[in-house]
């Protein structure tokens, strides 16, 4: 391992640290393995949380490990209170000296190139600053067929966009080392509730100024399962459910909760002090203020319908 590594370093090959969230997945765990130390020109580790695994998880992570012993691949026991903070939880657990970091699933698959091509898509940024990658994906079925793809997201991503959407999943995510230094911080023994991992990211990242680059080119295969098929999200069934959190489960009204606890523990960039006190205004204010703070404060989803329903959510007090 130590000579596989100083043979990575001295070629000035970039090192990513890849966290991988598992649970009951041993039916596609060693594919995304596979896939993983694929990868082409990367020096990379594996950490893994299993957050109570029941199946054969395990045992096939621990018989690839010994047949792959040129890998770091290293398990910890994951919190066991949902996906979002398994993944988070990794964060304080792993070495701090990678050059980036990557979120995976346990059910993808990865092209040989994805995390090259992350790579070069952020370099273009000072390496300095706080840079933060997400793509396109690819869906599949169980058996790995392609069933269709994510939507395309045309608006370029921003602070006004992160506190309403979550547009790149975490599956396909990589962040360079300032970026894991400054979710760390904000997250280690943090007493806060979130609504997902990759979500948090894309808010903490563009609220203090960083870069953040969608490729719309995806490199993942997205494995589909019966809670999670794009498809059925077109359906009128899957819009009713939609509808139906929004305006009678208040979902929007928990999730902004759940970002200004955070938010207003964050260093927010100076830029974004007035779209975010304008985006709290649209809560408990009157209907007047909270119309004028909405149109100032600029947030917005990709689609103008989309954009649309968040106004109404804003006018019945349901945001």
């Amino acid at each position: 391992m130590k000579e596989t590594k100083k043979k990575y370093l001295t070629n000035n090959i970039p090192s990513v640290a890849v966290m991988l969230a598992t649970f009951n997945g041993e039916s596609h765990i060693k594919e995304q393995l596979i896939s993983i130390v694929n990868q082409n020109d990367i020096y990379l580790d594996v950490y893994i949380s299993d957050d109570g695994s029941s199946d054969n998880t395990l045992k096939i992570i621990d018989i690839f490990a010994k047949e792959n012993p040129n890998y770091l691949i290293k398990i910890f026991k994951g919190p066991r209170k949902g996906f979002a903070k398994n993944f988070i939880s990794m964060l304080s657990k792993i070495k701090k000296e990678y050059d980036y970091y990557a979120f995976s699933d346990q059910d993808d698959t990865w092209d040989f190139d994805k995390l090259d091509r992350a790579i070069f898509s952020i370099e273009e940024y000072n390496k300095d600053d706080y840079n933060l990658y997400f793509s396109r994906t690819r869906a599949v079925d169980f058996n790995g067929n392609k069933i269709g793809m994510s939507p395309i997201f045309k608006r370029k991503p921003s602070f006004q966009n992160a506190l309403v959407q979550s547009i790149g999943g975490g599956n396909t995510s990589l962040f360079n080392k300032n970026s894991f230094n400054l979710i760390l911080k904000y997250t280690e023994n943090a007493n806060f509730d979130y609504v997902s991992h990759d979500w948090l990211i894309y808010i903490i990242i563009t609220a203090v100024g960083g870069n953040v680059n969608y490729d719309k080119k995806p490199s993942v295969n997205y494995r589909q399962h019966k809670t999670n098929v794009i498809g059925s999200n077109l359906s009128l069934k899957a819009k009713f459910k939609r509808s139906y959190d929004l305006f009678v489960n208040n979902i929007y009204l928990d999730w902004n909760e759940k970002h200004i606890k955070f938010l207003d523990n964050l260093d927010i960039h100076p830029k974004n002090i007035n779209v975010y006190n304008n985006y709290k205004k649209c809560r408990d204010n009157s209907l007047q203020v909270r119309v004028i703070s909405f149109f100032r404060s600029g947030i917005h989803r990709q689609t103008s319908l989309a954009t649309l329903i968040i106004f109404i959510t804003v006018i019945m007090k349901k945001f």
